[in-house]
């Protein structure tokens, strides 16, 4: 499966390199960390890690990671779960 941005028209796979980078959102008046990907061959911002990440934060921050599987919504993929 591959997933599409569409703002930067960028197509996110198995074996896309991501950067982490430890950041500061706000949702609605509040304040919070989150820990975001962006796709190191040309910078593009694809989305946030889930929150009990945020906890792990001094690890994940600046880690370069590899997409091992992009999963749709309706996967069954024990890796989702």
């Amino acid at each position: 499966m591959r997933l599409f941005h569409t703002k930067c028209e960028m197509i996110v796979n198995d074996g896309t390199i991501l950067h982490l980078a430890l950041v500061y959102v706000t949702v609605g008046d509040i304040e919070e960390k989150a820990i975001e990907a962006v796709v190191v061959e040309g910078g593009c911002y694809v989305g946030f890690t889930q929150r009990h990440l945020v906890e792990h934060a001094a690890t994940y921050d600046g880690a370069i990671c590899i997409v091992m599987e992009v999963l749709s919504k309706a996967s069954i993929s024990m890796t989702k779960k």
